[in-house]
C-alpha cells in the first residue's frame, strides 16, 4: 500500500504520550446541573442520572470543554446517579434522596425540592461534589483509574475548603483469582447499570 499524503499532515497536532486528554484532580467543586434524565435499573428500580459541570473556579467548564473537544459520538464524563426512593426501596436509598435535596435546597437558597414536579426542577441547580479516582478493569484486562464523584455536598462547604476528600476507591483483588471488585457492600447487585 502506498499512502497518500494528506493535505494538513505538517500542520497536525501530535497527541501528548499521557494520552492526549486533561484529567480532573482529586478536590472539591462546585457545579452546575446541566442536564437530568429519569432512568430505571435492570431491577425495575428508578434513578436519576444528573450531568454536571464544574462551575466555579480553576476548573469552570472543565466537562464542558472536554465534550466539544471529542470527535466522533460525544459522551458527557461527569455524571451522578441518585436512585430514587419507592415504597419499596431500602431505607438507605430514602436517606440519600433526602440528604441531595437538601444539600440542593441549602446550596440554592430560592430553591425548593417539589414532589408534584418531574426531574426538570434539577436543572441550573448548584450542588458540592468531591472527586477522587475510582480504578476499574477495561475490556483488554488493564487496570485504569477515572474520575469519580465520591460525594455530593453543600456548595458552600466546598466554598469554605471545610472537606475532605474521600479515599480513591481500589479494586478489591482476590487471593484466589484475578478478579476485581469496586462494588460497595450496600449496592444490590440488580441496581448496577453494568450488572
Amino acid at each position: 500500500m502506498v499512502f497518500t499524503r494528506p493535505l494538513d499532515y505538517d500542520n497536525a497536532e501530535v497527541i501528548p504520550e499521557q494520552g492526549g486528554f486533561k484529567k480532573l484532580p482529586r478536590g472539591g467543586y462546585v457545579c452546575k446541573i446541566l442536564g437530568v434524565e429519569e432512568n430505571e435499573s435492570k431491577a425495575g428500580n428508578p434513578y436519576l442520572l444528573f450531568n454536571l459541570d464544574i462551575c466555579e473556579g480553576e476548573y469552570m467548564g472543565f466537562f464542558a470543554d472536554d465534550y466539544t473537544s471529542q470527535t466522533g459520538e460525544r459522551k458527557w464524563h461527569f455524571q451522578h446517579r441518585l436512585m430514587v426512593p419507592t415504597n419499596k426501596t431500602k431505607p438507605y436509598t430514602l436517606k440519600l434522596f433526602k440528604t441531595f435535596n437538601t444539600y440542593l435546597e441549602d446550596s440554592n437558597p430560592n430553591w425548593k425540592f417539589d414532589f408534584s414536579k418531574d426531574e426538570k426542577q434539577y436543572k441550573g441547580l448548584l450542588i458540592g461534589v468531591l472527586v477522587n479516582e475510582e480504578e476499574y478493569e477495561d475490556r483488554n484486562g488493564k487496570i485504569r483509574r477515572k474520575t469519580n464523584i465520591a460525594k455530593v455536598v453543600k456548595a458552600n462547604t466546598i466554598r469554605s475548603g471545610a472537606y475532605t476528600v474521600p479515599d480513591d476507591v481500589l479494586l478489591k483483588r482476590t487471593s484466589n483469582t484475578d478478579t476485581y471488585t469496586a462494588v460497595p457492600d450496600d449496592i444490590d447487585d440488580d441496581d448496577l447499570p453494568f450488572a
